[in-house]
């Protein structure tokens, strides 16, 4: 683990405002957060999103440069900031893509609905 790695946490940790939902407006995300994130712990996230959106298609990217798969619903991308090159490459992907993204401890959920506003959120879990 690099030094930047355990920076971007402990960053992350406290520049996060939102815990089990407290202070989210928008009802999707609060759903997410009360009925995904803080869901049932022995299942992995990624297992908790395919309970709680079944019908819908989720794709899963190891860094943010491989965000290509524009049919899935939902991409997630695991440990996105090992370094400061992928946490630029995320923030200008981010900044010129339509997306509503919610940044978790250990990765990023990605909606694509171009009727969701274009915003992130960073989440405390």
């Amino acid at each position: 683990m690099n030094w930047y790695y355990i920076y971007t946490r402990i960053t992350h940790f406290v520049t996060a405002k939102h815990r089990h939902g407290h202070g989210i407006h928008s009802p999707m995300i609060y759903d997410f957060v009360r009925n995904v994130v803080d869901g049932n712990s022995r299942k992995s996230l990624v297992d908790r999103i395919e309970d709680h959106y079944p019908a819908k298609k989720v794709h899963y990217a190891i860094t943010p440069d491989r965000l290509y798969d524009y049919d899935a619903f939902i991409s997630i991308i695991h440990y996105p900031f090992k370094s400061k090159e992928l946490n630029n490459k995320w923030e200008i992907w981010r900044n010129n893509n339509s997306c509503l993204s919610i940044s978790l401890k250990n990765c990023i959920v990605i909606f694509w609905d171009t009727q969701l506003p274009n915003r992130h959120y960073k989440i405390r879990s």
